[in-house]
């Protein structure tokens, strides 16, 4: 009785000695699973206390109201919490642009991606190519920029210069009238080069049996035709006009 007492005990401890490490190595598989998740979990810790701070700071800075701050800290690229950096940012192109705080605040609301762009890398190379490839004083540029501060987000040589490039070899203006109409309209560098400057410039070329030189005039009086969508405006005006005028295309 005594050996089986034994036995049954030495058993015991058998079995609870591999339950024990059976419970360990199912625990440290489990740990090994969740390490994951555990650095998702503080990471996304992290990035809540970030954005919380992004937030803050963009209310305090540019007086944002509370429906736009998700748009701008997305837009900022959830710039963790060295507000330093951003502030130099933001105070360099302020001061650079001689721009008045409400100036700045609505520039940063319209385009809050200017905050994620580095000074020595992107503000100040692409401001001082405008400026010099546009032609333009101080105060032009500051004007460019307010209406159309998106242009820091563009890349000059997939973007910007392409645009440049066709007023000049493909509707024949110089240098400083590009500046002109860059100035005049801004947001024309916006627009897509292929789908909407070439076609437009072509369709109404066509439409209006024009030369290239006097096309050009036509943009240079009118830029904001570039706009124009030609379905929902151009061509029903036009048909219009003539039918009322009784006009050919020519005339």
């Amino acid at each position: 009785m005594l050996l089986v007492c034994i036995l049954l005990s030495v058993l015991c401890t058998h079995a609870f000695l591999a339950a024990d490490m059976h419970h360990r190595a199912q625990t440290k598989s489990l740990d090994n699973k969740l390490a994951p998740y555990e650095n998702i979990r503080r990471s996304t810790e992290l990035f809540v206390a970030s954005v919380s701070g992004t937030r803050q700071w963009l209310m305090d800075r540019f007086g944002c109201t509370v429906h736009r701050l998700d748009t701008l800290v997305l837009a900022t690229q959830y710039q963790t919490d060295d507000y330093a950096a951003l502030e130099a940012r933001a105070l360099w192109l302020q001061e650079r642009l001689g721009l008045k705080d409400e100036d700045m605040s609505k520039i940063i609301q319209r385009a809050p991606m200017i905050l994620a762009c580095k000074l020595d890398t992107n503000l100040k190379p692409k401001l001082k190519y405008l400026q010099k490839r546009l032609d333009l004083d101080d105060t032009d540029l500051r004007t460019v920029i307010k209406r159309n501060p998106n242009l820091l987000g563009l890349s000059i040589d997939y973007n910007i210069e392409p645009k440049l490039m066709y007023f000049q070899e493909q509707l024949c203006f110089n240098k400083t009238q590009v500046g002109k109409i860059i100035c005049k309209q801004p947001t024309i560098l916006t627009l897509n080069l292929e789908t909407k400057l070439d076609q437009t410039t072509a369709w109404l070329q066509q439409r209006l049996d024009l030369s290239t030189e006097q096309v050009s005039k036509i943009i240079w009086k009118m830029p904001k035709l570039l706009y124009l969508s030609k379905s929902e405006k151009m061509e029903p005006n036009l048909d219009w006009l003539q039918k009322r005028l009784g006009l050919s295309n020519a005339e």
